[in-house]
């Protein structure tokens, strides 16, 4: 939690904790200005109806991912690690044409509904967020070269 509240603060915002299920009343009430939260619960929680600019930050990209102990991937013969490495790809693949899909088929419905999808240059959050990503590594919260590694990958 410290390093997401910590990130919002470099960010410029004043974040504020709201448990999840109060949100949208929090948005609605003008308790909280904004939220941070995955375009689908934008759609799925009508977010857009409280809140209804979206400015699209891209600050967080959720992987697919499939876990294996160490130890039970070790063991495993050489022709059932490319099996499982294949398919774990081959599902990583899916799932990202099945995230664009459903943004693309939710941001329209929730643009037919009045809201407004604002892109911007996110060249500044990367700046601000740089001195804060540094600190978090020095004090071992984040591995060395995280944030470098991560900011490669555009």
């Amino acid at each position: 939690l410290e390093v997401y509240y910590e990130t919002w603060k470099a960010f410029g915002a004043g974040p504020v904790v709201v448990p999840w299920a109060e949100a949208y009343v929090a948005l609605k009430q003008g308790v909280v200005d904004g939220m941070d939260s995955p375009l689908s619960s934008v759609y799925g929680q009508k977010f857009f109806e409280v809140a209804p600019y979206i400015v699209m930050t891209n600050h967080q990209i959720d992987p697919y991912n499939v876990l294996v102990s160490e130890k039970a991937y070790k063991a495993l013969p050489d022709d059932l690690k490319a099996v499982i490495t294949s398919c774990a790809r081959e599902a990583g693949d899916w799932y990202s044409q099945l995230v664009v899909q459903s943004y693309e088929e939710e941001k329209a419905m929730m643009i037919q509904a009045g809201a407004k999808f604002i892109e911007i240059d996110t060249t500044e959050f990367v700046q601000r967020a740089l001195p804060l990503a540094q600190s978090f590594e020095n004090r071992g919260l984040w591995s060395k070269g995280l944030f470098e590694a991560i900011s490669a990958l555009k």
